[in-house]
């Protein structure tokens, strides 16, 4: 920004009658002349500094101090650009960013800020602990009970078949696989489960007739799950719980799921190969 100092007598007036450190004041602004239509009024009163658009005739306050004298300034805005704060509460740190800004003549500036938000960090590391511990009950739950299979189940054959009243058909799958549990024998769901699931697996579970979007992934690398089988999180989720849905149900080529579930965000970054 340009600044230009200005009183009337070209110089910084100093208020008469200041002998001693004045009280705290409030400095309205009353009128504008001859100032561009974009400029800025700063007030500074010793140590603080108040400024706003000449064009909202602001009141500013100021505390005690020991000044002598107001400073006015005049500032023309050469440039304007925004930084995102987007995710400031998840910030760990300093944030750098650096800052170009257009001039009305075409050149540009660069403007480099650091950015720290130091009281909340222990606030954000107890909320990211305590999503991380929900969101790995979240997973615990819906593995042990078996509803992210039933979910998956439920939503292949509403997409499959497409009924009028899908609420009554929803409806009507939970109440018939639930009578299906209560038929099925413990032991011989036990030997399905362990066969489907790759936690013990050393070599990739055959998904040639998987259709999710991690089958094909797996399919086009299949060293991927070597590399990635022996792996886990900080909380304990591991790349068979995250496969779980693609390995047991196999979807349908026309409707292709994802296949896999995070079970905390660290899920994002250690098993980022899938």
């Amino acid at each position: 920004r340009r600044a230009c100092r200005f009183s009337a007598a070209g110089r910084v007036r100093r208020l008469a009658g200041l002998a001693q450190a004045p009280a705290a004041m409030d400095i309205a602004l009353t009128s504008v002349e001859g100032l561009p239509e974009k400029a800025y009024v700063s007030i500074r009163v010793g140590e603080t500094r108040r400024q706003a658009p000449c064009k909202n005739l602001s009141k500013f306050h100021f505390p005690s101090g020991n000044a002598r004298a107001v400073h006015v300034d005049v500032f023309e805005k050469l440039g304007t650009a925004q930084v995102s704060l987007a995710g400031i509460r998840a910030w760990e740190g300093c944030q750098n960013a650096s800052v170009s800004i257009a001039k009305a003549d075409g050149t540009k500036m660069k403007v480099g800020l650091s950015m720290e938000v130091p009281e909340a960090a222990g606030t954000v590391k107890e909320a990211k602990s305590a999503r991380q511990e929900a969101a790995k009950k979240a997973m615990d739950y819906m593995e042990r009970c078996g509803v992210q299979r039933i979910l998956s189940q439920m939503v292949h054959e509403l997409m499959v078949k497409q009924p009028e009243d899908p609420l009554a058909f929803m409806s009507e799958f939970v109440v018939a696989k639930k009578s299906e549990d209560k038929a099925a024998d413990p032991a011989v769901v036990t030997v399905v489960t362990s066969a489907g699931s790759p936690q013990q697996q050393e070599e990739l579970p055959d998904l040639s007739g998987h259709f999710s979007l991690l089958a094909e992934v797996l399919k086009n690398d299949p060293m991927l799950y070597r590399g990635l089988r022996t792996k886990s999180t900080a909380m304990g989720v591991s790349l068979a719980q995250v496969i779980k849905p693609g390995i047991e149900n196999k979807g349908h080529r026309m409707i292709k799921t994802a296949g896999l579930v995070a079970g905390d965000a660290e899920c994002y970054s250690t098993f980022a190969p899938l």
